[in-house]
């Protein structure tokens, strides 16, 4: 009856004496729910979209000031008070490029592309993410995705240009094999459609 009536806390404490008194598979179990039940609610109690935005206008002036532990620490509890805002997850991702903190900036990449797949921002962080990470074949794809979503995103096309440029090259002499590679990559391929890339493309091999 106590859970019915949004009581679980007090519900919890109940099983928790009875069982002190006797102990049954029963009560038991129930306790169990309960216990995995109250982590949820009292996070889901604690979401407030106002509240969230409050910290992440706080986390952007940060940003802007270059305090970014500081601009982490908002966003993440806007995160907290919003867990479903991309954005959000996208923003503490920029915090944790310029920390250098690369593998926590890649998973809010991922949680916002997750979120919502067609934000090109995302895909476009992540595809920096990679590039400092050296991956170079996972940043084309990502920059890829990005200029598909948003061909005029400037970003997208000057990480893509430049991240050509480091696999067509090795201590500055060409690796064609490794841009042949690339090129090979079947979803490298789908999303290098734009004309005007190809010729970019082309210009860089010939160079």
């Amino acid at each position: 009856a106590l859970v019915k009536m949004g009581k679980e806390e007090e519900a919890l404490a109940m099983y928790e004496k009875s069982m002190t008194e006797h102990r049954t598979k029963e009560a038991l179990q129930k306790k169990t729910d309960l216990e995995k039940l109250l982590p949820k609610k009292r996070e889901n109690e604690y979401v407030n979209p106002e509240i969230s935005l409050q910290h992440k206008n706080k986390g952007n002036e940060l940003f802007k000031n270059n305090q970014l532990p500081e601009a982490v620490a908002e966003y993440t509890e806007a995160i907290k008070r919003n867990p479903t805002d991309h954005v959000l997850y996208s923003n503490r991702a920029a915090a944790y490029i310029k920390l250098l903190a690369y593998p926590n900036a890649l998973k809010d990449c991922e949680r916002c592309i997750e979120l919502n797949p067609s934000f090109a921002r995302g895909h476009t962080r992540k595809g920096q993410i990679h590039f400092a990470m050296k991956e170079y074949h996972k940043a084309l794809e990502s920059y890829g995705r990005a200029m598909e979503l948003d061909p005029e995103n400037a970003e997208a096309r000057e990480g893509y240009m430049k991240t050509v440029s480091i696999i067509n090259s090795s201590s500055g002499q060409k690796d064609p094999e490794r841009l042949k590679r690339a090129m090979e990559d079947p979803e490298i391929q789908a999303i290098v459609t734009d004309p005007a890339m190809n010729q970019i493309l082309q210009d860089i091999q010939n160079d």
